[in-house]
């Protein structure tokens, strides 16, 4: 359903095993492996600051302001564009995009994937409901991976495009047909950093204010180490990073407590395999179930605790003999995620400067009573906290003061 009628094939990370996923793996590492980060961090931290600024003038709006952080930040970095602050035509195309791939993602959701033979019905026939919902679905995938293309070689050719990952891979090429080929290559390499990077790095975000609010003990240490590092004169700084190990600490049990894709994206066995005495032919479906692996009490005692002293020695340095099932959150084998290490860079450098400058509180009602906020979340492919109350305000007079010096 997700890859032959709605378009999901598009999207790296639903592509077969083969050359072709090697070429478009290839590309994504190149833009986003670890060496590569350094040329982003301004972007990241621009737009970090930007998400300070929406959180002072309508904090009750955060979880729309940790989404338009993380879609301004790959658009920016990937296409050059400047988003709006409401309305952003490109955010809304990709937002019902990824909306498809909540209904689509998890494999058997549609009988069409138990049953591939009813790909063959016709649109008339009972049962094929499946097609026209393909057909709703379809025009904002290919919407999302082709339109920023389009608009991105119309602007080359003005002399008028931004420095961006795309604009850079394009204007490498000439007019042959291999160049043609390789356009679509790229398309569909970028067009991914979007799709696999927006939602779950919006939903990780969320998941880290409702940890604040559920874990104050937490917020009040992580505040006590940016104070003692850095003071409370300015903002922390990817410069900062290895001197503020809790923070990185908090960012990594983010992940664990609640991944984003809790059933990861399904893999297919090239060949036949034994997994604990099961027997697991070529061509089977193999679900990591993510969810349960960074919930296990034997890598992590009282795992439904927020507590990110796991990953740190006893004197608050990292521990490298951590476990590392958190990093499931990101897939596993050859498979895993090329874009982590951007995605935990964004991570840290907003959540960084929200406890730097925010104390995340439950609110009170009109009463006065505390509005206890539920661990609830959605169900899908990719999971997020349901809306929540939080009372967001500036931790002091000094740091409202350094966040309106960013206006």
């Amino acid at each position: 359903m997700a890859i032959e009628f709605v378009g999901w094939d598009l999207n790296v990370a639903m592509q077969q095993y083969g050359d072709k996923w090697r070429e478009h793996r290839r590309i994504v590492h190149q833009q986003f492996h670890i060496g590569s980060l350094a040329k982003y961090h301004t972007v990241l931290s621009d737009e970090s600051r930007k998400l300070l600024r929406r959180l002072l003038q309508t904090p009750e709006r955060f979880i729309e302001h940790t989404k338009h952080l993380a879609a301004s930040v790959i658009f920016k970095v990937t296409f050059g564009f400047e988003t709006q602050e409401n309305n952003d035509p490109w955010i809304a195309t990709a937002d019902e995009a990824m909306k498809t791939f909540d209904e689509v993602g998890i494999v058997g959701t549609y009988l069409v994937d138990l049953f591939p033979f009813l790909r063959y019905l016709p649109e008339w026939a009972p049962g094929s409901q499946f097609k026209q919902d393909a057909k709703r679905m379809k025009g904002s995938v290919v919407s999302m991976f082709r339109e920023p293309m389009k608009r991105i070689q119309e602007d080359i050719a003005k002399g008028a495009a931004k420095p961006s990952i795309m604009a850079s891979l394009l204007t490498e090429l000439d007019d042959s047909e291999e160049s043609t080929r390789r356009k679509l290559v790229i398309q569909s390499a970028i067009g991914t950093s979007y799709a696999a990077g927006t939602d779950t790095t919006d939903g990780a975000l969320t998941t880290f204010i409702l940890a604040m609010v559920l874990y104050p003990e937490v917020q009040k240490k992580a505040q006590a180490e940016i104070d003692r590092v850095i003071g409370r004169d300015r903002l922390p700084e990817f410069a900062d990073r290895d001197s503020l190990p809790y923070i990185t600490a908090i960012t990594k049990e983010t992940l664990r407590w609640h991944p984003p894709l809790p059933l990861g994206v399904p893999h297919r066995l090239m060949k036949d395999d034994v997994y604990n005495g099961y027997q697991l032919p070529a061509g089977s479906i193999v679900i990591c179930n993510t969810a349960a692996m960074t919930r296990d009490h034997t890598e992590f005692p009282n795992a439904h605790i927020f507590d990110p002293t796991r990953f740190l020695t006893k004197d608050g340095s990292l521990n490298d003999n951590a476990s590392k099932c958190w990093e499931f959150s990101f897939g596993a084998g050859r498979r895993i995620c090329p874009g982590r290490h951007f995605a935990l860079d964004t991570m840290w450098i907003a959540i960084s400067a929200m406890l730097a400058t925010f104390t995340m509180e439950k609110s009170l009602d009109k009463y006065g009573d505390v509005i206890e906020p539920k661990e609830d979340y959605s169900v899908g492919t990719i999971c997020r906290v349901l809306p929540f109350k939080a009372d967001i305000k500036p931790r002091s007079a000094a740091a409202q003061a350094l966040v309106e010096a960013l206006m």
